[in-house]
């Protein structure tokens, strides 16, 4: 009668190896989705600074059947219907931004800074805009909506 042996288990090396392919996926899969968040962080700020220059052509006409003039508003985000979740209405202060807000610094913090949207990315830098309240424009770079400027809260702000 032959002898059956009991085989439980993998060997070491089967072991090893699979903890190579788990690594190899990994090193391969987690920088691809670290570029997907941010892809997809871009492609949110675009569709926000989208909205917000619709709403503000949408307010000027508005102000047109009212009045006769044309005018926008002295905070931009006063032209939309429903504000981005992350507004905070009452920050204008770039380095006190948290959790991905978004604001409105208005007039007279910083001038360097001064009627700019800004929104706090994952990465801890900060993406801004220049608006102009006396023509509805949002200043922004390259592709559509691309933003001014992005900078490190803490480093670029001046303190603003």
């Amino acid at each position: 009668m032959q002898h059956m042996k009991n085989k439980n288990g993998f060997t070491i090396i089967e072991l090893i190896m699979v903890m190579i392919i788990i690594g190899v996926l990994a090193a391969v899969a987690i920088p691809r989705f670290q570029d997907i968040v941010i892809e997809s962080e871009v492609a949110v700020e675009q569709r926000i600074l989208q909205t917000i220059s619709d709403g503000l052509e949408t307010y000027a006409r508005e102000r047109y059947v009212a009045n006769g003039v044309r005018s926008w508003p002295e905070n931009p985000f006063v032209a939309l219907s429903k504000l981005p979740p992350d507004y905070d209405a009452d920050n204008f202060v770039l380095t006190n931004m948290k959790d991905r807000d978004w604001i409105f610094t208005g007039n007279g913090n910083n001038e360097a800074y001064n009627n700019t949207i800004a929104h706090l990315r994952k990465s801890d830098s900060i993406a801004v805009w220049k608006y102009d309240p006396n023509t509805g424009e949002v200043e922004y770079s390259g592709a559509p909506f691309s933003p001014v400027n992005v900078l490190h809260r803490v480093n670029a702000t001046g303190g603003n």
